[in-house]
């Protein structure tokens, strides 16, 4: 037995780091993304979802954490994927999961055409808006990036994009916009997709939404793909312009210790272009709690999409 055990716990290792043609190779673990740019106040709930604890620019997060942004506020995270994400105000997101494989390259964010290693990336838009601009994910190797929505899941592929699930009164307004690149939007309720590309939108108004449930009791009939009017595709560039010059000196490091483990703290954001560099990387665990209830989590992806 000891001799089998042996035998199964090298066959993990060959698994682990060598690959088909002899190379070393890492597994994926989780990273972290790195908030760098906060205006107003943004928390991140306590496990128990009972409480918002404050975060601060040079906060670490992982996956299993949710984010939120308060009315007149906003949030910038960088991965070290390469991705860039913007938070818009009262906006929910979730970190349902987040791993890459180690890499040891240094470079400048707004010199990045692709990501440096395989990533898997789930998030879930619980409301609010985000923009986000996700480098170019090595498929072939494994990766991936998915936005979860109450309606459905957003496929990335390498994209710039704005993503909304918004209040309306009584109902909700989804949607979709495109800046680069494309995305295969999922429906959960019926698996069914639809593509939207570059310059394009997919726009749902007047969703009905039970928020004691979570539930999407509504959705209307004649769901299609629009291209985007040149006023809005303009202010959607002139966002994405204005989170690029945010983040283009960050620089994505990573770093693998002796057991081959990535530490991808995700950035390190110069402190010339930092005015509150002496705050610490925070321990998200040490964090006294505002004292506030955190919301109560209400859109589980079981809507009725079509």
């Amino acid at each position: 037995m000891p001799r089998l055990f042996s035998l199964f716990l090298f066959a993990l290792a060959m698994l682990a780091f060598v690959d088909g043609h002899g190379q070393t190779v890492a597994y994926q673990v989780p990273a972290r993304a790195t908030v760098i740019k906060i205006s107003g106040e943004a928390f991140v709930l306590s496990a128990d979802r009972q409480f918002k604890i404050p975060l601060q620019v040079g906060a670490k997060l992982q996956q299993g954490q949710t984010l939120v942004t308060e009315k007149g506020s906003s949030l910038v995270l960088v991965m070290p994927t390469g991705t860039t994400l913007q938070m818009a105000e009262d906006t929910t997101l979730g970190i349902d999961e987040f791993t890459q494989t180690s890499f040891k390259s240094t470079a400048k964010l707004g010199e990045l055409k692709s990501e440096p290693s395989v990533s898997t990336t789930r998030l879930n838009l619980v409301r609010g808006e985000i923009l986000s601009d996700v480098k170019k994910l090595n498929r072939d190797g494994g990766s991936s990036f998915e936005v979860r929505t109450p309606i459905g899941a957003a496929g990335i592929r390498g994209t710039a994009f704005k993503l909304g699930f918004i209040e309306s009164g009584t109902s909700r307004d989804f949607s979709l916009l495109m800046g680069e690149g494309r995305i295969e939007f999922i429906f959960g309720a019926t698996g069914r997709g639809i593509m939207v590309n570059r310059g394009q939108q997919l726009v749902i108004r007047d969703i009905r939404y039970d928020p004691s449930t979570g539930r999407i009791v509504g959705m209307p009939k004649d769901i299609k793909v629009e291209e985007v009017d040149l006023k809005t595709l303009g202010e959607l560039l002139d966002g994405l312009s204005n989170l690029s010059s945010v983040v283009e000196s960050i620089t994505i490091t990573g770093q693998t210790d002796i057991n081959g483990k990535v530490d991808n703290d995700g950035t390190a954001e110069p402190d010339r272009a930092r005015p509150d560099s002496d705050l610490p990387s925070l321990p998200i665990n040490g964090l006294a709690p505002s004292g506030d209830p955190a919301p109560v989590r209400t859109s589980p992806l079981d809507g009725n999409a079509p």
